[in-house]
C-alpha cells in the first residue's frame, strides 16, 4: 500500500467561498454526501442529488463558523501534499468552550484517490494531539475503524453510534445543523423542484417514503448494535 507524504494543519481565520480549498471541500462533500450524512442513502438513489445538496448547505454553514470567536466556532483541519499543495482531505471540529481540551469531530472526509494511503490517520493524529477528549458519531460499520484510534462506544443517536476518546469529564458537543434551516434553503428547495420536474411528484413521494423506512430500519439496527456491543 502506497503511503503519501502528508501535511496536516489547522486553517486559521475565515475561509472565503472563492478560495480553492473551500471549493475543493464542497466538491468532496457532494461526491460522498451519503457517507457523511446522518441519514442513509446511496449513490444509486434517485434522491441522491437532492440529498447531496442538503449536505452541501450543511457544510457551508459549518465552514461559515471557521474562525469565529463565539460559541459556534469551528476548527478546520486540512490535509495537503507538501510537494504540490494538492488538497487530500479535511475535518471540521467543534470545540467545547467550557472544556477547551474537548471537541467533537463534526465532519471528516478524504478524497477517493487518496484513501487507504494514510491521510485519514494523519488527520486523526493531528486532532488527537490537540484535544485530550474527542467525541463523534459514525455509522455502525465504522466502529472498528475508530476503535483503532482509541475510541469507545458511548451511546447511540438516531442511526449512528456515538463514540468518545480520552478524558470523560469534558464532552465535545455533537453538532447537528438545524434541519429546518437546511430544508428551507433556496438551493435545497430548487433541488427538490428539479427532482420533481425530472421524475414526477408521485415518484418522489415514493422514494422519500422508502428512504424514511430505510432510515427507521437503520435506527433499529443501530440500537441493536449498541446493545450487543455494550453488554
Amino acid at each position: 500500500m502506497e503511503m503519501l507524504n502528508i501535511q496536516v494543519t489547522e486553517h486559521v481565520g475565515f475561509i472565503p467561498k472563492h478560495c480553492r480549498i473551500y471549493r475543493e471541500i464542497i466538491s468532496l462533500v457532494k461526491s460522498c454526501s451519503n457517507d457523511l450524512s446522518m441519514f442513509f442513502y446511496n449513490k444509486e438513489s434517485e434522491l441522491f442529488e437532492y440529498l447531496s445538496e442538503r449536505e452541501r448547505i450543511r457544510v457551508e454553514l459549518l465552514l461559515s463558523s471557521v474562525g469565529a470567536v463565539d460559541e459556534n466556532r469551528k476548527y478546520l483541519i486540512l490535509a495537503v501534499s507538501p510537494e504540490t499543495g494538492e488538497f487530500l482531505g479535511f475535518a471540521i471540529c467543534s470545540p467545547n468552550l467550557v472544556q477547551p481540551d474537548s471537541a467533537s469531530i463534526t465532519m471528516i472526509a478524504v478524497k477517493e484517490p487518496f484513501r487507504s494511503k494514510g491521510v485519514f490517520r494523519e488527520i486523526m493524529k493531528f486532532i488527537q494531539s490537540n484535544f485530550s477528549h474527542i467525541s463523534l458519531t459514525c455509522k455502525p460499520e465504522l466502529v472498528p475503524l475508530y476503535k483503532k484510534f482509541g475510541f469507545n462506544i458511548s451511546g447511540v443517536f438516531q442511526a449512528n453510534i456515538c463514540m468518545s476518546r480520552g478524558n470523560e469529564r469534558g464532552l465535545g458537543k455533537l453538532i447537528s445543523v438545524d434541519d429546518e434551516y437546511v430544508m428551507s434553503h433556496p438551493s435545497v428547495i430548487k433541488a427538490y423542484q428539479k427532482l420533481v420536474a425530472k421524475i414526477g411528484k408521485m415518484r418522489v413521494d415514493a422514494c422519500v417514503s422508502k428512504w424514511q423506512k430505510d432510515f427507521s430500519l437503520a435506527e433499529s439496527e443501530a440500537q441493536k448494535f449498541y446493545a450487543n456491543n455494550t453488554k
